[in-house]
């Protein structure tokens, strides 16, 4: 950190995520100024935090701690050690993979020691701990879980690979286009009829087909969607119906 206000770059890099971590709490410069001055017994200028967001002016090194409590940011991330807000945000992510707004959902406020609330079988060195991640500890130790987790994964997939209706669909045609010339005039010759002729009617032909198997294709995928949403749902019942029978287990120990 030291020598920090030397480089022109760190400063307009800690502007831009001052400005940012202000916006993204919902707060104004002006409340932003008010609550520094409020901690300080005394007034702080919005003009002050105005210089500090655009790197006109560098950050007293004795208010970081206070901005950074205001803003519900870590120092590190004001210093770009990490992009998250927190570096329990940035560790959560980096090791799960999860979105910033799930993992947001996922972090909640601190268990200390002694805490009657801490359920038994959670670490007490755990970093983070929400009635979220309570609720998926119990989801995960479910045996239906599993299986409804696989049945989300088919949704996800729904339309991206063709069906068999499509395929055909996408296939269909008489091969009367790829003809030669040559070809054409001589199969329309025996015919009896003109070249144009036979090729409207082999046009007609290839829509009649492609519409009939058009028609089949929107049936299937009709009928993929709802044997996925029949699945899942069927899943998500088992699941709900393990919770509740592993409730009523816990109820009756508690009971006896």
């Amino acid at each position: 950190m030291n020598g920090i206000y030397n480089s022109k770059t760190c400063k307009k890099e800690m502007a831009g995520r001052i400005m940012t971590a202000r916006e993204a709490a919902g707060l104004t410069r002006q409340q932003v100024a008010d609550a520094i001055g409020k901690r300080m017994d005394g007034t702080f200028s919005v003009d002050v935090l105005k210089q500090w967001e655009y790197g006109t002016n560098r950050v007293r090194v004795d208010l970081i701690p206070l901005l950074c409590e205001i803003l519900h940011v870590d120092t590190g991330y004001l210093f770009g050690e990490y992009p998250q807000f927190t570096r329990q945000l940035c560790d959560v992510q980096s090791a799960t993979g999860l979105s910033k707004s799930v993992a947001e959902k996922l972090i909640g406020h601190r268990y200390h020691d002694g805490d009657d609330e801490w359920p038994d079988e959670v670490p007490k060195d755990a970093m983070f701990l929400s009635e979220t991640t309570e609720t998926l500890n119990i989801l995960f130790e479910t045996k239906s879980f599993a299986a409804l987790l696989s049945r989300a994964k088919e949704c996800r997939k729904l339309g991206q690979s063709p069906t068999m209706a499509e395929s055909v669909s996408q296939t269909v045609g008489s091969i009367w286009p790829y003809m030669s010339p040559l070809f054409q005039e001589a199969t329309a010759q025996k015919m009896g009829v003109d070249v144009a002729e036979l090729d409207d009617s082999f046009r007609r032909i290839d829509e009649k087909q492609k519409d009939f198997f058009d028609g089949l294709s929107e049936d299937s995928r009709r009928e993929q969607r709802d044997l996925a949403i029949f699945n899942f749902q069927r899943e998500a019942t088992r699941v709900a119906e393990e919770l509740i029978e592993i409730r009523e287990v816990e109820q009756h120990a508690e009971e006896t």
